[in-house]
């Protein structure tokens, strides 16, 4: 994700996956396991998928974007 950043691209949406669950002492815990990371440039769009439990990315998609005036 940083060479995407470092190519202009800018965030503009972090989408976390929040679970909310009860463990066995009656404790409510919320956790954020995955976030969906939206990047655009002037070039196109990126989604990142960031599995926060490891701080790793799992999957980049990028979509570029040609504009053809006529």
């Amino acid at each position: 994700m940083q060479n995407l950043l470092n190519q202009g691209f800018n965030i503009t949406s972090v989408r976390p996956l929040i679970s909310t669950v009860i463990d066995g002492n009656g404790n409510v815990v919320t956790k954020a396991s995955t976030a969906d990371v939206i990047l655009q440039s002037t070039t196109g769009r990126a989604f990142v998928v960031v599995d926060l439990d490891q701080a790793k990315v799992t999957k980049i998609v990028t979509l570029t974007v040609t504009e053809i005036d006529k």
